[in-house]
């Protein structure tokens, strides 16, 4: 247990702790396993899809939803992402058409332009193959958390995560503001509200892009 805590977040760390839960597996075929071996076996596979999850947002540059994992669960972490990832993603789209105001990526701090290179990278197909693996390893259907989103959207389209990253909050906050000089550039009256109703229909257009084999 010691070992594992103090390994840092990575292959070795998931190692560690798989190779607990093999040993108490064996323990428990051996009929050493002590009181309430069950419960023991879940907590360990819990721990071990968890530490999983946590490395696939590690290495994917995602680690700031790691929070969100943590306290909200593979739900809640998986339903963030997709709330985020096209706001992400737009900074590209604003960044190529050479529109709008100086406040984009390369003004943000160094973690939140981070994650917009980690979106970029990871692009729409590789979310939901990231969301895939999450809610695969911890008992989760995808496609029918990705109906969840849109039923949600569709009946609610300013609705937000009651869990959010910091940093990211911080990233929604500066979009907005871009979206809004976008607009006023335009001559357009009461620019905040606009941009607001602009951000919050967003997440759509990333399901507008989803294979029907990730839905169906």
């Amino acid at each position: 247990g010691k070992l594992e805590e103090m390994a840092p977040l990575g292959l070795e760390k998931v190692a560690i702790a798989q190779a607990r839960l093999q040993l108490f597996e064996r323990q428990l075929q051996a009929g050493a396993a002590g009181e309430h071996p069950e419960e023991t076996v879940v907590a360990l596979k819990n721990q071990v899809a968890l530490l999983e999850s946590r490395w696939d947002l590690a290495r994917h540059g995602l680690g700031t939803f790691d929070e969100v994992l943590l306290e909200g669960g593979p739900h809640s972490c998986v339903s963030c992402m997709y709330y985020y990832f096209p706001m992400l993603l737009f900074w590209q789209d604003a960044e190529d058409s050479h529109m709008g105001t100086n406040s984009g990526p390369a003004q943000e701090p160094k973690l939140e332009a981070s994650l917009v290179a980690s979106a970029r990278r990871l692009g729409v197909n590789g979310l939901h193959d990231l969301a895939d693996e999450i809610c695969g390893r911890h008992g989760l259907s995808p496609k029918q958390l990705r109906h969840e989103l849109i039923h949600q959207w569709l009946r609610n389209p300013k609705w937000q995560p009651e869990q959010s990253p910091t940093a990211l909050t911080r990233v929604e906050a500066s979009h907005l503001d871009r979206l809004a000089a976008k607009i006023g550039n335009l001559h357009c009256q009461e620019t905040a509200p606009v941009a607001a109703a602009a951000r919050a229909g967003m997440p759509g257009h990333i399901f507008r892009q989803t294979p029907t084999d990730l839905m169906s």
